[in-house]
């Protein structure tokens, strides 16, 4: 499982989800090596995020048909979501991009 921003899964303006998405866990701008991917099985929204995309709710959980620790050859715990409530149950707290330069390419 990974975290990214529901905006990359939904499109509110449209209405429509994602119609394929895959991860990449190599990813490297700089780098012109071959692209490792997953593809992205299912994906979890706050349903709050639906009738309002702010950005304290933008967040989603995107289910891989593979182990990411696998790929990048390192031991990664896992515990999955057990359903599509978990954002109402638990509070989450977003760092990174773009509130963080380092996360961008400046």
């Amino acid at each position: 499982m990974i975290a990214t921003s529901a905006h990359n899964l939904y499109d509110s303006t449209r209405h429509l989800w994602s119609a394929s998405v895959d991860f990449c866990a190599t990813y490297d701008y700089y780098s012109d090596d071959p692209l490792i991917t997953s593809r992205v099985t299912s994906c979890y929204i706050p349903k709050d995020y639906l009738s309002n995309p702010t950005t304290d709710r933008d967040i989603g959980l995107c289910f891989l048909d593979r182990n990411v620790g696998d790929i990048v050859d390192a031991s990664i715990p896992i515990k999955p979501v057990g359903d599509n409530t978990f954002f109402d149950k638990y509070p989450v707290q977003i760092v990174g991009y773009p509130a963080g330069s380092h996360f961008d390419f400046g």
